[in-house]
């Protein structure tokens, strides 16, 4: 069988990489490439283009997007994670991948969500265009297939068990840090920052001065759409942030962008922060959980 998996944002990797192990534990032709997309303005105009390629972890058949010709391919099968093409408020794919597009290069197109039934909005999610032209939806849980079978025909339906949460290598300077103190994974979602902007702004503030000087190691990782988000809704709160980040980034503690969600979580002591889809993957470890 051959396999393209499309995702757009590297952060969001986790939700596509248990299927990704899966067929190449099949033996199939595997191959994933970056969806190029842009954040939007306030004015909901393309302002600027990103591509996460250098943020995927080391180790898959990663392909440049301009190297392919998904027509000429012909995969048997392609998945998204990103449902919206076009009608999120924050980013857009690319015009040339969205999801009618991808689907009628390939015999299937699936869609894995990347978010839990804690994640704020499902329901704009759920009525997006990639959820309507995916042959196929992956859904984590039955709580969260049901959430579909309200729009969707339960045929295109396939639940599937989450693996848990993976043992990673914990970086050296990570280590360092971490050494005989509490670690706290701080966490911001944006359901939290699209509520209540400017209080989630004042929360994060006043929570790592809260911590400052402590015993703790706080190892800080915001939804990886924050700041994109912060740029184009609420530009005026968006230098502040990054002002908080900088100055969060001189200190001893932890500031991490990365992809892999599972080496924080196996990381972390306790999570403290936002209802999210990370709330989900921590319980999972038995470790304590305080939602802000």
């Amino acid at each position: 069988m051959k396999v393209i998996f499309c995702p757009y944002c590297a952060a969001m990797w986790r939700s596509l990489e248990p299927l990704y192990m899966e067929h190449v534990k099949a033996g199939d032709d595997v191959k994933v490439m970056m969806l190029p997309y842009w954040v939007k303005d306030s004015a909901g105009n393309l302002a600027y283009q990103k591509d996460d390629s250098f943020l995927m972890p080391a180790g898959i058949n990663l392909v440049n997007h301009e190297d392919i010709d998904l027509k000429a391919e012909k995969p048997d099968r392609i998945y998204i994670h990103n449902p919206y093409d076009g009608d999120n408020r924050i980013t857009s794919i690319d015009p040339v991948y969205f999801s009618d597009r991808l689907k009628a290069c390939a015999r299937e197109l699936v869609y894995v969500p990347y978010y839990t039934l804690a994640d704020g909005d499902i329901e704009s999610a759920i009525m997006a265009p990639g959820v309507f032209n995916a042959d196929k939806i992956i859904c984590w849980s039955e709580e969260q297939a049901d959430s579909f079978r309200r729009f969707v025909d339960p045929v295109r339906l396939v639940v599937k068990e989450r693996p848990p949460v993976q043992e990673k290598r914990i970086p050296d300077e990570w280590r360092e840090k971490m050494k005989g103190r509490r670690v706290i994974l701080f966490n911001n979602s944006l359901g939290s920052l699209m509520q209540n902007p400017d209080g989630e702004i004042k929360k994060i503030s006043h929570c790592l001065r809260m911590y400052a000087g402590g015993s703790v190691c706080i190892l800080w990782r915001p939804h990886p759409l924050f700041l994109d988000t912060l740029r184009a809704l609420y530009p005026r709160l968006a230098l502040h942030y990054i002002n908080i980040i900088n100055r969060f980034r001189e200190s001893d503690w932890i500031y991490d962008d990365s992809w892999d969600l599972d080496r924080a979580i196996q990381a972390a002591d306790e999570y403290f922060g936002d209802p999210s889809s990370v709330v989900y993957a921590f319980r999972e470890t038995g470790k304590p959980v305080t939602i802000i």
